[in-house]
């Protein structure tokens, strides 16, 4: 089980690996930690982990290093307690106006598992989709830019160079397994999320 709250900064490095991979496996590490907030802990979830893959991709990374990245970060999360199964990537597909791969975040929504940390992966990984937004974006939601109503929810997406929101409305879809509003609902009610977003 990973060790909730610890730092990322903080993190054991995974063990029983060569010279070579243990340095490559490390600046795979080094750099998602520089993308995530300073005080950022475990567990890392799928989320971050795919949204970080997804802006490698999309810059144009080889996909033979995204596959070095993936297992860098599996196995550093590993050594943490937290296990990983998030899926690589496509670097040709495609995309929507933010270049979110939409199919992928579904797919990895529906991998998803019951347990809380898989309920906020799943509600994540729809809004991601639905808002057709990238990790920064996500980031930046909290529970008070979000608003329930009738036939579905609200959402208030944060633009920073006008410091204005943009309000982006989504309905209830009929497939529960790939509803954003569903997803959100059930997330916030079983984490009780009253302010911010615990991500």
């Amino acid at each position: 089980m990973a060790e909730t709250g610890r730092p990322l900064q903080a993190a054991r490095p995974p063990t029983g690996l060569s010279p070579a991979t243990a340095r490559a496996y490390a600046a795979s590490w080094r750099a998602f930690v520089r993308t995530q907030p300073a005080d950022s802990g475990f567990p890392v979830g799928q989320v971050a982990v795919a949204a970080w893959l997804e802006v490698r991709a999309k810059a144009g990374r080889p996909r033979q290093s995204l596959v070095v990245d993936r297992a860098a970060l599996t196995a550093w999360c590993a050594a943490n307690g937290e296990g990983l199964d998030v899926a690589l990537p496509a670097t040709r597909v495609r995309r929507t106006g933010a270049g979110v791969d939409a199919a992928s975040l579904l797919a990895a929504a529906r991998r998803c598992g019951p347990d809380l940390p898989g309920l906020r992966d799943r509600a994540l990984l729809l809004l991601a989709a639905a808002l057709d937004i990238g990790a920064e974006a996500l980031a930046r939601l909290t529970v008070e830019d979000i608003t329930d109503t009738a036939d579905g929810m609200i959402v208030a997406l944060l633009r920073p160079r006008s410091g204005r929101h943009q309000l982006r409305r989504l309905r209830r879809r009929r497939d529960p397994a790939v509803c954003p509003v569903r997803s959100w609902a059930v997330w916030r009610d079983a984490a009780q999320l009253l302010s911010g977003m615990e991500k």
